[in-house]
């Protein structure tokens, strides 16, 4: 693990922050759609 974090730059963490954000976002909006279209 500590060997994977050196290799990575700063930027790529913070890229790769904002997918993971971006795909809680869309999962949200995506289960939200999926339950009202079974209520």
């Amino acid at each position: 693990m500590n060997q994977e974090k050196q290799y990575k730059e700063p930027m790529s963490g913070k890229k790769l922050f904002v997918i993971i954000g971006a795909v809680m976002i869309g999962t949200v909006v995506a289960g939200l759609v999926l339950f009202t279209n079974f209520l």
